[in-house]
């Protein structure tokens, strides 16, 4: 089928769950309690974590210097963040959280995908733009640049899971879904210091946040990287 491709990994390999804590971005709303299960399954007491997910990957230059100068600016007030700051290669904007446990849930997954992208002549309208107004706080553990709004993301991501659920798939839905966000600095769970100030007046200012195209997402593994530093992407999938 024209428009997606399956890369960097086989769907006959076995899955590997990502390890708390291992993660530098995927599982902010983690750190907000237990997630709902959309699939009809549910484990009382038991917390799942994503083993997969769909972003959008930032490869605009213009974001990702932005990132940089004010990742530098940040360090220069606290130097003691520098080491949590999130690497240029792996920015991205998550759109949907999966618990994919064996490759047969993963080939249904990417079956999904193309059958969504098949179904729809386009997933988003055409020159849909991401861009970023403004950095916050979320659980004075993750520093994140906020997507202006772009109502057709909220869209998107609910058909992604609706494709999924009707595949039987377990979709893990943070509290904070529709909240989209771009993590900058993530500081690990259960790490007490350093925190971050949930006052933003310590925050640097950057006016300039870069904007970029919005043509591809990616179903991604989240626990192995790849040479160019971003995460394993298993499909990679067109929008138009």
């Amino acid at each position: 089928m024209a428009g997606h491709s399956v890369e960097e990994a086989e769907l006959s390999k076995p899955v590997f769950s990502m390890k708390e804590g291992s993660d530098p971005m995927i599982a902010e709303d983690e750190d907000n309690g237990a997630s709902e299960i959309k699939d009809g399954r549910h484990f009382p007491g038991h917390k799942l974590h994503p083993t997969h997910f769909v972003a959008i990957q930032v490869t605009s230059s213009e974001t990702r210097e932005a990132v940089r100068h004010f990742q530098r600016a940040l360090c220069n007030v606290r130097p003691d963040l520098a080491k949590f700051c999130v690497p240029l290669a792996t920015l991205h904007l998550t759109l949907c959280l999966l618990r994919l446990d064996t490759p047969e849930e993963i080939y249904r997954a990417v079956v999904a995908l193309q059958e969504l992208q098949a179904n729809s002549r386009r997933l988003l309208p055409p020159a849909s733009l991401l861009s970023f107004q403004g950095v916050e706080t979320f659980h004075s553990h993750v520093l994140y640049m906020c997507p202006a709004s772009v109502p057709e993301l909220g869209i998107l991501a609910r058909n992604l899971e609706d494709a999924f659920r009707k595949k039987d798939l377990t979709v893990i839905c943070p509290s904070s879904k529709d909240k989209f966000h771009l993590t900058v600095v993530k500081i690990p769970p259960g790490k007490s210091e350093p925190q971050l100030p949930a006052d933003s007046s310590w925050i640097p200012t950057i006016e300039d946040l870069g904007t970029q195209a919005i043509q591809t997402i990616c179903l991604c593994d989240t626990g192995q990287g790849r040479t160019d530093g971003f995460y394993t992407t298993v499909l990679k999938l067109d929008l138009y």
